[in-house]
């Protein structure tokens, strides 16, 4: 692609990951199942959707969670939903 003289823009990466609340209910969902290391295909199939619509929420679920990968998506996951669920 042609320079058109613009300035080049990177995606902003935050510094610390962001709480959950940020995800759709169907980007929860989509985490639970990145917790349990499912792939883009087990993900489609159990949602029942297809699998472009399935890799889309996963990009966004590491987007939003200033996740570096998959994996590090649904452990940040599972750790918020562990510290919710502890009771004082």
């Amino acid at each position: 692609m042609a320079d058109l003289g613009m300035p080049h823009t990177t995606q902003h990466v935050p510094s610390e990951p962001r709480a959950p609340l940020a995800l759709t209910r169907r980007e929860r969902e989509v985490g639970q199942l990145l917790g349990q290391r499912l792939s883009d295909r087990e993900i489609s199939e159990r949602l029942v959707i297809s699998i472009r619509t399935a890799e889309c929420h996963v990009s966004k679920v590491i987007a939003k969670l200033g996740a570096a990968n998959r994996r590090e998506a649904g452990m940040l996951l599972q750790s918020w939903r562990a510290v919710a669920t502890e009771k004082p």
